[in-house]
């Protein structure tokens, strides 16, 4: 503490935790405003957040105080940056490699927004649709996250009258989904019409997961979109982009943790 104190740090934490801090403590507002929400019965978690499920197990267990569950958010927070910078470098080197995409998306931009219009939430929610479809794209061939799994608690018995027992792990390959022909006419192709209204209508719910699906899905969607969406507007409004390279294939992926470009982003940074 004292270390943090003298080298101004503490402010840096403090910046660091305010947004997980604020989003904890309107939802413990929404709960305790919402007596009827917080039913402890399978049924009703399984319409929860983890979120909310941390919420409400700290109203039995002293040890889930508000500290412990706003590090949790932290760390969710943490990783979902890097996930978003992942994101954000692929769908620039689409935009380098697709030119008329790009065209499209400055040309949606310029529309909403000029030099000296500062931009609000509500811009980022329910503007710029065809950029989103761009992002949407983006994270389904370069999914950040290869996998997903989870434990079964009881015994499931599916379409196919395939039984699928009690307490095991099943794992769910989000990156070979995301290029299932049978979802996608095109999968090897680059095309945002993949995420328009009508097409999304026409594939089933679950289909996309690249934030998860259920009580254990990604807690922040919606401002892992709006995030992207902002960073990339800011750049496209200043820069015009370009690449060396005329189309990105799968065999220029390498995997680690999440998936990454073998041979970097070579894209140029023309100012407009």
């Amino acid at each position: 503490m004292i270390y943090l104190k003298f080298t101004g740090k503490t402010k840096d934490i403090e910046h660091l935790q305010y947004l997980p801090t604020k989003i904890l403590r309107q939802k413990m507002i929404n709960i305790r405003d919402s007596p009827g929400d917080n039913d402890s019965s399978d049924k009703a978690n399984s319409s929860k957040s983890i979120i909310d499920l941390l919420i409400c197990k700290s109203a039995t267990e002293p040890g889930f105080n508000e500290i412990r569950i706003r590090d949790e958010l932290l760390l969710v927070i943490a990783a979902g940056g890097e996930m978003a910078a992942l994101t954000i470098s692929f769908a620039m080197l689409m935009f380098a490699i697709h030119q008329d995409i790009q065209q499209k998306v400055y040309e949606e931009i310029q529309q909403l927004t000029t030099d000296y219009v500062e931009l609000t939430e509500d811009h980022w929610t329910n503007h710029l649709k065809y950029l989103e479809q761009c992002v949407k794209e983006t994270m389904r061939m370069f999914s950040p996250v290869m996998v997903t799994s989870r434990r079964t608690h009881k015994e499931i018995k599916l379409k196919d009258n395939t039984i699928v027992p009690a307490n095991v792990f099943v794992a769910g390959f989000i990156h070979f989904a995301n290029y299932d022909p049978e979802l996608y006419k095109n999968p090897e192709k680059f095309d945002p019409e993949n995420f328009s209204d009508q097409a999304i209508k026409e594939r089933p719910s679950c289909s996309q997961l690249n934030f998860g699906f259920g009580p254990r899905s990604c807690i922040g969607p919606k401002f892992a979109m709006m995030s992207i969406k902002a960073q990339i507007t800011y750049i496209l409004r200043s820069y015009h982009l370009s690449s060396s390279i005329k189309q990105f294939t799968k065999e220029d992926l390498k995997t680690d943790l999440s998936i990454r470009s073998k041979i970097g982003y070579p894209i140029k940074f023309t100012s407009r």
